[in-house]
């Protein structure tokens, strides 16, 4: 009998740490080398708006004897104003208009969110990076109040031909701060962004060289990064099932 242990994700950069952990794990019960074989996976990105059905818990404070009966409805609404997401394509952590792209998508979230907030489409937004995916990143939009209004206002403001101006561009600098830098100051979390830069770029301080990148950068990488990538992009959305259309 073999035991097979998968592990996905960007294990090719720990392929050493990876190998000895197991000689000295899972190896030992076989009494037999072990076997790694990488597989590749590539990510079929293409325009597309995917439906998810939200799983909800209900609760309450009364007790089961002071309840009454189970009403036929648990909510007194059919309105839910759930989160939506929306993934691009960017460069990756270690090329060096990335710092660019990220303000370019920051300013572009700001006017989203600006005329979101106004019109009581949604309550805020923010970037959402991932660890394993290095080529992609999202904006996550809360409370959205309908899905298709939220899809065209992004459609809008991706497809104009309105540059970005110098006054959002310095805008970004300082909203994107809190957006990757709030955690800093606080031992626990700091130490968990420190391993994050580490998985996710091979540098524990990737985000204070990215600091020191993004508030050199000039407006017009910033607009070449914003034609190149958030313009006219291709985006992967997905909304609640419940979230009205």
């Amino acid at each position: 009998r073999a035991i097979k242990l998968i592990v996905s994700g960007n294990s090719g950069k720990q392929k050493d740490e990876l190998e000895e952990l197991l000689s000295k794990t899972f190896a030992i019960l076989s009494g037999k080398e072990q076997k790694i074989v990488k597989r590749d996976f590539p990510i079929d990105f293409k325009e597309t708006v995917q439906i998810a059905k939200v799983k909800r818990i209900f609760g309450s404070d009364i007790s089961a004897k002071d309840a009454g009966p189970r009403p036929e409805h648990l909510i007194p609404t059919s309105e839910f104003k759930d989160p939506a997401l929306v993934f691009i394509r960017c460069p990756k952590m270690s090329e060096e208009n990335y710092a660019d792209f990220l303000l370019a998508l920051e300013a572009m979230k700001e006017k989203i969110k600006r005329q979101g907030i106004k019109s009581e489409l949604i309550r805020d937004a923010r970037l959402f990076q991932f660890e394993e995916l290095d080529s992609f990143i999202a904006l996550e939009f809360f409370e959205v109040k309908n899905s298709k209004s939220l899809y065209k206002l992004f459609s809008d403001i991706t497809n104009s031909n309105e540059i970005l101006t110098d006054s959002e561009i310095a805008k970004a600098k300082i909203s994107i701060q809190k957006e990757l830098f709030e955690g800093y100051g606080i031992s626990e979390e700091t130490a968990k962004i420190l391993d994050s830069n580490l998985c996710r770029s091979g540098n524990a301080f990737f985000y204070i060289d990215l600091f020191e990148k993004l508030q050199k950068s000039q407006s017009s990488n910033v607009r070449k990064a914003y034609s190149d990538y958030v313009s006219k992009c291709e985006t992967y959305w997905i909304f609640s099932a419940d979230t009205k259309r």
